[in-house]
Formats: structure tokens, C-alpha cells, sequence
């Protein structure tokens, strides 16, 4: 039986935060997700068994992503979902 499995790929906040938030206000989710996608570089990453969402955070998901975003508290970040046998 596999189980899900979240890998934190990049997560920025504050000043660092401010081209990704720009990006997704603009340009959308995708752009965004696109964008932070780039910090994949396919090496070990700290894994949990919950995404690194918050409860009022916008979560999106394309592909073997999840983009998990807050505007009012400026921070976004992207983790990279894999399946694990266990």
C-alpha cells in the first residue's frame, strides 16, 4: 500500500516572498507554480505525510505539485507530492 508523501521544495516569506506573490497576482496560479518550480532540483527534501499548508492558506495543485499560498500574511511556498510504499 502506498501512501502520500509531501516533499517541501521551497518555501519564501516576507521580501523574499515578493517576486513569487508578484508573479501570482499577475500572471495566476500556474505562473506562479511555475515560477517556484524552478528550486526542484530533485534532490532530498524534508518529507511529511501532510502538506505544509496552514488553515487558511490557497492551496493549488497541478501535476506532482501543490502550491500553497497566503497573500494577507505574504508567503507562498511549493511542495512536490510523491507516492510512497509502505
Amino acid at each position: 500500500m502506498s501512501k502520500k508523501q509531501y516533499l517541501q521544495i521551497v518555501f519564501m516569506q516576507g521580501d523574499d516572498a515578493r517576486e513569487p506573490l508578484a508573479i501570482l497576482d499577475k500572471q495566476g496560479e500556474s505562473a506562479a507554480l511555475d515560477f517556484l518550480s524552478e528550486w526542484d532540483y530533485g534532490d532530498a527534501c524534508p518529507t511529511n505525510n501532510e502538506p505544509n499548508a496552514g488553515t487558511s492558506d490557497t492551496v493549488y495543485k497541478q501535476g506532482n505539485y501543490l502550491l500553497t499560498y497566503n497573500t494577507g500574511l505574504g508567503y507562498i511556498g511549493l511542495d512536490r507530492v510523491t507516492e510512497e510504499e509502505g
